[in-house]
């Protein structure tokens, strides 16, 4: 049996004139139409090199997030040892993009680019030993070996290996998440496209005193992250204060966005791997099916122990909610002074352009209809075991309209300025399938502010509660903006 360790105090280095380099890069939106266009058939080498070219520039803005004033004063306190291994996290994700980046700028692959295309990486690029960022798996039972997704004690090593997976049992949001879901991936879990054994030994052994020469695609894989960050950074108590709130949106927009490149370029790069990532042909009532039949699982086992009666979605075609919006007082995600208006200087107020078909990132909207539907049946059942939830969804040229309608009584008044935080919930079922973590209506909130669109609630009386979501037809990812990052510090 073998195993492999790395040091717990092994700690990524960042170079300051590479970070002040690649944050002086522009970074430029996912434009989902175009990326849909590029042909995993005929994939040239500028495209792949645009494509990671923009993964080494969004990850510099994710470490220096951490550089925020709100964050440091945070990293600074004895709680936060989470959020201080995603900082290490981040950067080692930051340093390997940038080796990655150069790697290409040398070859500069002109034309077809083949499945096989070799990278030689500087293990100085990325400040780290190779098993710093390779994901190992178990030589005799082929489970899964990672570094923990919980950092141990100060002196103790990690050990990878002795046939078991090293993964910290943290409590976390409910439903597995899958690849296209912004790369909060549940931790542990295989996604189908990873390492084999062969490739892990493949990578090792070609280490040559300070580089590397390995394909592309497997260069690709490994800078796949196991570990579910949400997971790690909502389970820190003080995130659920106003200031880090803020700042966990904007973190959770870049990386959301970076994460997105990256999978699509392992789809082009190995597209019968790699699930696609940005479709053109989204069929909403297909989305809007699947999302309920996860939901009606969910309540499934209530339903035999007579908890739940009865369980009815009702899904319609209606054009008449394009011309206006619904009835009550409005709770908006990002405007209303109810609620969390601190990012409405990130709107870019962009008119969509018109498109017959809709673009998308499927696993984004299925986690957002899932989430809407799971909540509003959760809260009818505090009322009675008769859940009915009606949805109606409608659109133009333009623009995807939503409405997901509860009658279990209205959220009540004083939970409006809460309810687009992270790490607050209202549910009676924490830690349960139910959910009850604060993670869905904030992540909802990222992945349509990302895309620009949005999701607002409107409550009548105490009556009824209407969640509406809106996306443009062909989206352009709305940035956040540069100017919300301090300067790097020498």
């Amino acid at each position: 049996m073998q195993s492999f360790t790395t040091s717990a105090r092994r700690k990524p280095v960042c170079n300051v004139s590479t970070l002040q380099h690649y944050l002086s890069l522009p970074q430029t939106p996912m434009e989902l139409s175009a990326m849909c266009r590029m042909d995993a058939a005929k994939l040239q080498g500028s495209v792949v090199h645009q494509l990671v070219r923009e993964m080494a520039i969004r990850t510099s803005r994710c470490y220096q997030t951490f550089a925020e004033p709100v964050i440091l004063k945070t990293l600074d306190k004895p709680h936060a040892e989470r959020l201080r291994w995603v900082k290490s996290f981040v950067l080692r994700e930051f340093n390997y993009c940038v080796a990655l980046h150069r790697s290409m700028e040398r070859s500069r692959p002109d034309g077809g680019l083949a499945h096989s295309t070799n990278v030689s990486l500087v293990r100085d690029e990325f400040k780290g030993p190779p098993a710093s960022i390779s994901r190992l798996r178990n030589t005799d039972d082929d489970s899964f070996i990672f570094e923990s997704a919980f950092p141990p004690p100060d002196g103790e090593p990690h050990v990878l290996g002795n046939g078991k997976s090293v993964n910290a049992a943290l409590p976390g949001p409910s439903a597995p998440a899958k690849v296209a879901e912004g790369g909060f991936r549940s931790h542990g879990r295989p996604m189908g496209n990873e390492l084999t054994r062969e490739e892990v030994e493949a990578v090792l052994d070609t280490w040559n005193g300070d580089n590397a020469t390995i394909p592309l695609t497997t260069a690709l894989k490994l800078l796949q992250p196991q570990q579910s960050l949400l997971d790690v950074m909502v389970n820190e108590a003080a995130v659920r204060s106003d200031e880090l709130n803020r700042w966990f949106l904007r973190f959770c927009r870049r990386r959301v966005a970076w994460r997105v490149i990256h999978e699509h370029l392992l789809h082009l790069t190995l597209p019968g791997e790699s699930p696609r990532v940005i479709c053109h042909d989204t069929d909403i009532e297909a989305i809007l099916q699947q999302a309920g039949n996860a939901v009606v699982d969910i309540f499934s086992n209530l339903v035999e122990n007579g908890s739940v009666h009865s369980l009815e979605l009702h899904v319609e075609e209606d054009a008449r909610i394009l011309a206006g919006v619904p009835a009550g007082t409005l709770i908006s995600s990002s405007t209303s002074l109810r609620s969390c208006p601190f990012d409405a200087r990130d709107k870019q107020q962009v008119e969509p352009v018109p498109s017959t078909e809709i673009y998308s990132i499927e696993g984004h909207l299925l986690y957002i209809f899932r989430e809407v539907l799971k909540n509003a049946c959760t809260a009818t059942l505090r009322l009675q075991p008769v859940i009915t939830v009606f949805v109606k969804y409608a659109m133009d040229d333009k623009w995807v309209v939503l409405d997901f309608i509860d009658h279990a009584g209205g959220i009540q008044p004083q939970h409006f300025k809460n309810i687009w935080k992270f790490g607050w919930t209202t549910s009676e079922h924490y830690e349960s399938h139910l959910g009850g973590f604060g993670v869905g209506l904030p992540t909802s909130k990222v992945y349509t502010d990302m895309c620009g669109g949005s999701i607002d609630l409107y409550r009548t009386g105490r009556q009824s509660t209407t969640v509406r979501v809106r996306f443009p037809k062909a989206p352009v990812e709305t940035l956040v903006p540069d100017s919300m990052l301090p300067p790097v510090s020498r």
